[in-house]
């Protein structure tokens, strides 16, 4: 009996282990995106990020996090949705997993067109981020939830497509205790998409709120 227990429980941990590989292999997939696939089309700002909003209410009112918008309408764009969707996504779900050590919080995503560009910023009230992890934090694998529902992918997936085919810049606002801001600067027409005018990645200079 006391062998059988041990074979379902080494068979529990290989079920595990192999879940988590197919998560982060799949998260891989997402950087490696095949950016010429990717759909690019005139749209508007609003209408996408609360259509995708609406996809996290019930997850939302699980975990007693309160979501409120301020969008600025008629921001018309020219780029990728479905990358920005993702953006949108990872920071959601990286302000739920990382800035809630209780149950109830609050996110903010607002946006404003700023020239040719929309600055859009997701934050959150939560438990803020230390000076050494804001440092690390856009760095692939890294993570303070290993084990705990963390891959380390979330944070280095938005500043690669952030910096590549969005064309824009990223950066980070927050100190401990006092919750999370992530600013996104996004012309309002992404780039062509051509390797041999590609941008080398952006280099970020933290900085925070004081």
């Amino acid at each position: 009996m006391e062998y059988l227990d041990s074979t379902l429980h080494a068979c529990e941990l290989m079920l595990s282990g192999t879940r988590k590989a197919e998560r982060l292999v799949g998260e891989f997939k997402q950087v490696a995106t095949d950016q010429s696939g990717e759909q690019r089309r005139l749209f508007d700002l609003q209408t996408v990020i609360s259509s995708l909003l609406a996809l996290f209410l019930p997850t939302l009112r699980k975990r007693d996090v309160e979501l409120s918008l301020s969008l600025e309408p008629g921001i018309e764009m020219d780029s990728y949705p479905g990358l920005l969707e993702q953006v949108v996504n990872n920071l959601i779900n990286n302000a739920m997993l990382h800035g809630f050590d209780r149950k109830t919080g609050r996110i903010l995503i607002s946006s404003a067109q700023a020239g040719d560009a929309v600055r859009l910023e997701v934050a959150d009230d939560g438990k803020g981020i230390a000076d050494e992890e804001i440092e690390m934090i856009f760095n692939p694998f890294y993570t303070t939830k290993l084990g705990s529902g963390g891959s380390g992918l979330g944070l280095n997936i938005v500043y690669n497509i952030v910096t590549g085919p969005l064309g824009g810049e990223i950066e980070v606002l927050s100190q401990p205790g006092e919750g999370t801001r992530i600013q996104l600067l996004i012309p309002r027409s992404a780039p062509l998409l051509d390797t041999e005018t590609a941008q080398p990645p952006l280099q970020i200079q933290p900085q925070h709120d004081t």
